[in-house]
């Protein structure tokens, strides 16, 4: 059951019984624009204008100003997270963001700023990370990222090697995330070395 009312209209100042809060009738509640509501001959900011509109530099300006200071709560920020996990764009959606990015240039600040908030997400904080769950193809853009791409062989000597022709080799077999499990190898070398048992074998191979 509604809540019954018993007070004075705040419009016509005459006692009322009913519904209403602050008004007797739809007469009183809108007799008077209210804050934000149009008035009638109210000209539309968009009259005249056809397609999709363009943000202008002044609009940006003050946009941007009116959010100075302006902080998300850690707790806004954990939901934004969440929700953003796992979250895959489709090809077509991809396509729109390289394309509305092409031709931007970041300024130098803005670089720092992208820089220096990545370092709080790398490896371990990242949320993407798998610790040793990680697979194959991912493991190794790992090593190369700590341990380079040098371009001589360890077995051979073989020197001024790139792309394809040299390797980073598991020693173990196992795939450990751990850099010492790691040789650079060229093709024959890394060929000849998984093409045996790993162990005490493929090390009298190595160091023959």
């Amino acid at each position: 059951m509604p809540k019954i009312y018993k007070q004075n209209c705040q419009e016509c100042e005459q006692p009322y019984r009913g519904v209403g809060k602050y008004y007797c009738s739809p007469g009183c509640l809108f007799a008077k624009p209210r804050p934000g509501q149009f008035q009638k001959g109210h000209t539309p900011w968009h009259k005249g204008t056809k397609g999709l509109m363009k943000i202008t530099a002044e609009a940006i300006r003050k946009r941007t100003l009116s959010r100075a200071g302006f902080r998300h709560s850690e707790e806004t920020k954990s939901k934004m997270i969440e929700a953003h996990k796992d979250k895959i764009f489709s090809e077509e959606t991809r396509k729109k963001m390289s394309e509305a990015r092409k031709g931007k240039k970041l300024s130098e600040k803005t670089k720092r700023k992208i820089s220096k908030n990545h370092q709080s997400y790398i490896e371990e904080k990242a949320l993407a990370w798998k610790g040793n769950e990680v697979g194959y193809g991912g493991l190794h853009m790992w090593v190369k990222k700590h341990l380079g791409r040098p371009d001589t062989c360890e077995h051979c000597g073989v020197n001024g090697l790139s792309g394809r022709e040299i390797h980073w080799a598991n020693k173990s077999g196992e795939y450990k995330r751990d850099l010492s499990d790691w040789l650079r190898l060229c093709v024959p070398c890394h060929r000849k070395y998984d093409g045996v048992e790993r162990g005490d074998v493929a090390k009298e191979v190595m160091h023959a």
